[in-house]
């Protein structure tokens, strides 16, 4: 109600930070019982040294679901529809006036930039940093990797063919996905808590194989 409220005004369009608000709500519901699951379906976890990745691609991957969110909220999807260019520039001119949230070609243009920004950190974690880690990790490493490229490419063409709901709703629900796919690695990957048994690499490994 307050995402809609603010869309009972002179304007009809709700504010696009609600509406930031109101989806971030929904994925933290959502990764609190993803993480429940996990927790009490007996999921293997074992200890790396890669949390401090893993914690820096989520909070990547949670910046560009927000600005997902405000391109939504803004139509900011519907005002520069070429790629990579936008309307010959590497920029809007919008930036001319200074850096605004309440611009959408703005907020475009951020919006792609965090897209490399999480594709630059997920190649970084899926080629190099996982390179000497235990097999479950490599294998975990490039499917994200592959899974940012998809999300990536969905991206794109939603952008080029001017924001159709079929496309724009399947780049949202990518998006969950993705953010559930490093939800589990967080879980699976990080230091294991005090108290939590650590399983060999290989029964971590059998159990993601089986998950997907």
């Amino acid at each position: 109600w307050y995402m809609v409220a603010s869309g009972l005004k002179d304007d009809p369009r709700v504010s696009h930070f609600r509406l930031a608000l109101h989806l971030s709500t929904a994925f933290l519901i959502f990764g609190l019982l993803f993480w429940q699951w996990m927790r009490f379906s007996g999921w293997g976890r074992a200890s790396t040294a890669v949390g401090g990745w893993l914690w820096a691609l989520m909070a990547a991957l949670c910046a560009q679901i927000v600005l997902g969110a405000f391109v939504a909220g803004l139509d900011a999807g519907l005002v520069y529809n070429t790629f990579p260019l936008m309307d010959g520039g590497w920029a809007p001119p919008e930036l001319e006036k200074g850096l605004s949230l309440h611009e959408p070609g703005t907020v475009q243009w951020l919006h792609r930039l965090g897209a490399g920004a999480v594709f630059l950190l997920a190649a970084a974690f899926g080629l190099i940093r996982v390179k000497a880690e235990g097999a479950a990790l490599r294998h975990y490493g490039a499917m994200f990797l592959l899974l940012v490229l998809a999300q990536a490419g969905l991206g794109i063409v939603t952008l080029l063919y001017a924001v159709p709901v079929s496309l724009a709703s399947l780049h949202q629900v990518a998006a969950l996905f993705l953010f559930g796919f490093l939800l589990s690695g967080i879980y699976r990957f990080t230091q294991t808590p005090p108290g939590v048994k650590s399983v060999p690499d290989g029964d971590v490994h059998a159990s993601l194989t089986r998950t997907l």
